[in-house]
């Protein structure tokens, strides 16, 4: 009798041993149904009017956030630079080119940027249950980036003149994410960093960056201190 006992004992108490350790498990994974890769595609349509070359180049920008697992993604960019509304504008009012018969038309700004980062989301890192399994990321991240800029404005009648906007920007960046229905994204983020942004005069036989005092007098272009205001809106996928 007290080997049968004991022996029923020694079962439920395995029973009920396997069943916590099952329960703990499912209670400290993150959302298996949400888990795995994911890639979020992301833009910011303001950019349109004035982007990383701010005032000069309008920007049509495509981002890709690949998130590799809960705490940490990759980031990679593509943007196409197209002459702005506000260049367009300040040349159909310049006076020298009205009296040439010039017009905006006769100008074109072509370029590209590239951008790479890494983002480490904090929360996640101490706790996988501060973000309910959700993929992508949400909550606060950390940001480096980095971001290449070359766009170059010429006259369509000669190409082989141009003036030539290069920037190159290095940033450290924190910034909040929120996810809308798993299927969502929009990020905001702030920063501060290094750039080397450059105007550069651009012919067959020469380049000479400009230092005159009007660029020299515009933030953008007279310091290396980068200050990085980011917003992007995502669709998950």
């Amino acid at each position: 009798m007290r080997l049968l006992l004991l022996s029923s004992l020694l079962i439920c108490s395995f029973s009920l041993s396997a069943q916590f350790e099952e329960y703990v498990e499912e209670s400290h994974e993150p959302n298996k149904q949400n888990s795995g890769p994911k890639f979020v595609f992301k833009t910011n349509p303001l950019a349109v009017l004035s982007g990383e070359i701010p005032i000069f180049a309008s920007e049509y920008r495509g981002v890709i956030e690949y998130v590799a697992d809960y705490k940490s993604s990759y980031t990679g960019g593509v943007s196409l630079y197209t002459m702005s509304p506000f260049l367009k504008s300040s040349l159909e009012q310049d006076s020298s080119f009205q009296n040439a018969g010039i017009t905006a038309q006769d100008f074109a700004l072509l370029g590209f940027r590239l951008q790479l980062g890494y983002r480490l989301y904090p929360l996640a890192m101490v706790n996988k249950n501060a973000i309910d399994g959700t993929f992508p990321p949400k909550g606060l991240f950390l940001f480096g980036l980095v971001s290449y800029s070359d766009a170059r404005l010429f006259q369509r009648a000669n190409r082989s003149d141009q003036i030539q906007f290069s920037h190159l920007n290095i940033t450290a960046n924190a910034g909040y994410q929120f996810v809308f229905d798993e299927l969502f994204t929009l990020d905001l983020y702030l920063g501060a960093g290094y750039k080397n942004n450059q105007i550069i005069e651009v012919s067959r036989t020469n380049r000479k960056v400009i230092n005159d005092d009007m660029i020299n007098d515009l933030f953008i272009y007279n310091s290396n201190l980068k200050i990085n205001l980011g917003i992007n809106i995502g669709i998950i996928f």
